[in-house]
Formats: C-alpha cells, sequence, structure tokens
C-alpha cells in the first residue's frame, strides 16, 4: 500500500544557509539535486551542470546532502558554486544506503537562486524574470522578448491609425463628411410613406399625402403592397396631379389597389426629358414568320414586359 505524502518547502527570500526545506512523511533518509530547466543536473565534485549519466555517473555524484531536523523535516544547503539563475530543486527518498537512480523524487521546487538567496517561484519572481529577459538577452524570434519586441513598432502603426481615425470621426473629418453624404442620400430613399385613399383601376389610383407639386413624383418608382396577400408590386409613376395626389403608373398592376393598401413612392426615378423620351417596352411588337406555306404569312402581335399577349 503506497504511503500518503504530504510535501512542503518552506523557504525564505533571505536565508544565508538551509536554503532547502521539506517536509517528507515516513522518510529517514533524504538528499537534493539542482538541475536546469533543459534536464541537465549538477555534478557536485566536478562543480558543472551536466547531462545526466555523463561519464557513468550517477545519483550519488549527484546528491546535495540533506538533514533530517525531526518531526519529518529536512534541510539542504543549495551550492554557492551553483550561479545565479533559474532551476529544479528536488528532494528524493534515499531507499538504499546510498543515493541510486531508482530513488524516488518526493518532492520538487522552481525558484530562483541569485547565487547567495534561493527564491521560491512566486507570480511576482516569476513575472519579474520574464520581464527581465524580455527586456534583454531574449529577443530572439519566437521568445517572448522578441514576440514583444516585434510588438513595438506594430503598436505604433496601429496607434498612428487609430489617431488618424480618431481625427476622421470628428466633425468635418473624411469618415464623418462622408457618412454625412451616405446619410443625405439615403434620408432621400424614401420620399412618401403613405396609403391609397381610392382606387379607379390598377393604373390609377389616388393617395392620402403626397407634396402638391404637379408632375412631382413623375419618373419615380411606386410599390404597392397589396393588403389582401401581402404581396407587393413597383411600377414607375408616369403622371402625378396635384391637389388631387392621383397617381398614374406606366403600366397596370397585378391588382386594384384597395383603401388602405400601403405606398412607398422611392427617390429612383429618370429625369422628366429622359423618360418622356422612353420608348415603349411596355408594348413590345413581336414579328411573326411563318414559312410553312407557300405564302409567307407576316404577323405581329403586342405583348407586355412579362411577355403576355395583349
Amino acid at each position: 500500500m503506497k504511503r500518503l505524502l504530504i510535501l512542503l518547502l518552506l523557504a525564505s527570500t533571505a536565508q544565508a544557509a538551509s536554503e532547502i526545506r521539506a517536509f517528507l512523511p515516513g522518510v529517514s533518509t533524504a538528499y537534493a539535486m539542482v538541475r536546469e530547466i533543459d534536464g541537465d543536473v549538477w555534478y557536485v565534485s566536478g562543480q558543472v551542470f551536466e547531462a545526466w549519466g555523463t561519464s557513468g555517473r550517477t545519483a550519488a555524484n549527484y546528491d546535495i546532502a540533506m538533514v533530517d531536523k525531526s518531526g519529518d523535516m529536512f534541510v539542504g544547503t543549495m551550492d554557492t558554486n551553483i550561479s545565479a539563475g533559474t532551476y529544479y530543486v528536488t528532494v528524493s527518498n534515499q531507499v538504499g544506503g546510498a543515493p541510486a537512480d531508482t530513488d524516488p523524487v518526493l518532492w520538487e521546487s522552481y525558484g530562483e537562486w541569485s547565487g547567495t538567496v534561493w527564491s521560491l517561484g512566486t507570480p511576482g519572481v516569476t513575472a519579474d524574470k520574464v520581464w527581465d529577459e524580455a527586456v534583454s538577452a531574449h529577443k530572439t524570434e519566437t521568445t517572448f522578448g522578441g514576440e514583444l519586441g516585434g510588438l513595438d513598432p506594430n503598436l505604433a502603426l496601429v496607434l498612428a491609425d487609430t489617431g488618424e481615425l480618431q481625427t476622421d470621426w470628428t466633425n468635418g473629418g473624411r469618415l464623418d463628411l462622408l457618412l454625412d453624404a451616405v446619410k443625405a442620400i439615403t434620408d432621400r430613399l424614401v420620399l412618401v410613406t403613405t396609403t391609397v385613399a381610392s382606387a379607379t383601376d390598377a393604373n390609377d389610383f389616388v393617395l392620402t399625402a403626397g407634396t402638391d407639386v404637379n408632375d412631382i413624383y413623375e419618373g419615380c418608382t411606386i410599390t404597392v403592397l397589396d393588403a389582401t396577400d401581402g404581396h407587393y408590386e413597383s411600377r414607375l409613376i408616369a403622371d402625378w396631379s396635384d391637389g388631387a395626389r392621383a397617381v398614374t403608373v406606366d403600366e397596370p398592376l397585378g391588382f386594384t389597389p384597395a383603401a388602405a393598401d400601403s405606398v412607398w413612392i422611392w427617390s429612383f426615378y429618370f429625369p422628366r426629358s429622359v423618360f418622356q423620351e422612353f420608348p415603349l417596352p411596355r408594348q413590345t411588337t413581336l414579328l411573326n414568320v411563318d414559312r410553312r406555306t407557300t405564302t409567307t404569312t407576316i404577323s405581329t402581335k403586342t405583348l407586355d414586359p412579362q411577355g403576355r399577349e395583349l
């Protein structure tokens, strides 16, 4: 049955010795090892970091002795020959008479060694280290410092563009003037929103509202919504009588408008001089030539825009 091990590290940021502290319940002998981030381990007598097992070396060559302080507490002292840097410190349970590669690691800590002081890798310490590396040696591409440094000129461009946009948005700026021009057009898209007052037929009907200026809407598009089935149709206004608000469309609607049918007059229009010169596509002449007899027969048909014979 595996024994539950409660592991704790107590370390201050101003210790002169016994920097390594661990609580290992049920352990009688323990030792520590110092490892670099890339995995190399501190070779104590050689005073160098090396790959584990170099020249046949084992845990017995890498161990830092720890003293049993009773109550499951063990303490050890960092080797002052280790250069300042960021390291992992592990503590193993010595199972046999000497440290062995098979001894289980029961405790691990990541921290900062100043050469005399061991500091745990607290968020503050880690953040300071990241910042130091960002502004000093770690400026190559793919590193944090490199990415951070690469942002600087791009951020300057972003800020410049943002400043330009802020200027453009001010009253009278480029974007403001552009939007004002768009709004001036869209405000005129719908000239009149009204309803049908009465109708003579599908070609002529009277509206309940509209500007009392003769022919003012001539050439504009008019849309009528048939309240009976919800469909709508659009035509060109061929004639507008002021005062009476009477509309004549260029082509009969497919239904006779009824009172209260919704109506929109749009600002899409042709100048009156152009509108009056339009050919009449609504009454197209189709020429048929029949060669099935010895005598050629020619006939004509008048079609509406949908191809229906009139």
